[in-house]
């Protein structure tokens, strides 16, 4: 009699860390709580991965130096806020209303005197 061998494949089951929920294996986020799958359960990142993270935290309105924080601290992905800001320019993705031209800057700083200045005038008439 011959012995038989049985092979078990086995697999690292990741489970979310917010929801319990398990992971896909092909799965960034969790499909229940939305929370982004932590770099220490899988040791791979593709760069599909790292755009889908990127934008992840891009979307939620977090801050430059605070997504650069999190790629490093949850998923190992280093990188600075430039790199992060020219990644998003090639992604496509722009924070709206970002800023203000100096033109309108100083708009609205001379109708602000003006404003303040019109005051001071009703202030002094009702006194």
């Amino acid at each position: 009699m011959g012995k038989e061998f049985v092979i078990v494949k086995t697999r690292s089951t990741m489970f979310c860390h917010k929801c319990g929920r398990e992971f896909e294996r092909s799965e960034v986020f969790s499909r229940q709580c939305g929370t982004i799958k932590r770099r220490e359960q899988e040791s791979v990142c593709s760069s599909a991965d790292e755009r889908l993270v990127i934008e992840h935290y891009f979307e939620r309105g977090f801050r430059y130096d605070t997504i650069v924080h999190f790629l490093g601290k949850y998923h190992d992905i280093y990188m600075n806020v430039r790199t992060l800001k020219r990644k998003l320019h090639h992604y496509g993705l722009r924070r709206r209303n970002q800023g203000h031209s100096e033109h309108t800057v100083r708009v609205i700083n001379v109708k602000l005197r003006a404003l303040r200045h019109f005051l001071d005038i009703v202030e002094c008439g009702t006194s």
